[in-house]
């Protein structure tokens, strides 16, 4: 916990100094500042896990600070602090981007607990982008394997459809790595945010792609009830 670092925005010195020496005691690393001003002069400088911050201070409040940080840095948890609480309030500040919201006075532990949590959601959110990256960097053209000229024909002409809408069909005998080509045509693509759907057609009733409208093709089959409705949503035909 040692590496996990936690700015505290608030223009009370009482209230830092009580949220500095109680996150010091968790085992944070803890930096301090007076306005919104300063806190976007750290935020520059360095990394922030978790910011804390009040609502009503001189100069830039906290909800200008939340919607700061949330369009510069998404991926920092802002807490945000008032002694005006309020549903309009709350909903406010999580729509400008605030991880959640505590009414003052603060009660340490709970401002522990959101803390300990928002670190976690920080830390899930980093490492489901860089599993994002991993898959992308797998399936990238660089990583599919072949020197010969027929090779690098094939990869350019992919490169050329990843920048087109066009249908793709893959044709080869099985083991040929249909399935690979087709996921790094897609992850090349700008559909690469979304979901890469295989699906079996040799499973798929003869006549059923003829006989039923494409949006219903996994909802309306009987023989198809593995296959969950939703995955039809995400499917392009």
């Amino acid at each position: 916990m040692a590496d996990e670092k936690v700015l505290v925005v608030d223009d009370e010195v009482g209230m830092v100094t009580l949220l500095r020496n109680y996150l010091t005691r968790e085992g944070y690393e803890v930096h301090t500042a007076p306005s919104g001003e300063t806190a976007l002069q750290f935020l520059e400088e360095q990394d922030f896990e978790v910011v804390l911050t009040d609502l009503r201070m001189g100069g830039m409040d906290g909800l200008a600070l939340v919607r700061a940080i949330h369009t510069t840095r998404p991926e920092t948890q802002v807490v945000l602090m008032t002694a005006f609480g309020g549903i309009d309030i709350a909903v406010e500040a999580i729509k400008a981007g605030a991880y959640h919201f505590v009414a003052k006075p603060v009660k340490l532990p709970e401002v522990g607990a959101l803390v300990r949590k928002a670190v976690t959601e920080r830390d899930l959110r980093r490492e489901n982008r860089e599993l994002r990256q991993a898959v992308e960097a797998r399936y990238s053209f660089g990583h599919l394997l072949g020197k010969s000229a027929m090779m690098q024909r094939l990869f350019g002409l992919l490169e050329r459809l990843a920048a087109t809408s066009s249908t793709v069909l893959i044709q080869g005998e099985s083991g040929t790595g249909k399935e690979l080509v087709a996921r790094a045509l897609h992850y090349q693509s700008a559909r690469r945010r979304h979901p890469f759907v295989p699906v079996n057609c040799a499973a798929l009733p003869e006549g059923l792609l003829e006989s039923k409208p494409r949006h219903n093709l996994l909802y309306a089959s009987s023989d198809l009830r593995q296959l969950d409705f939703s995955a039809s949503k995400t499917c392009h035909f």
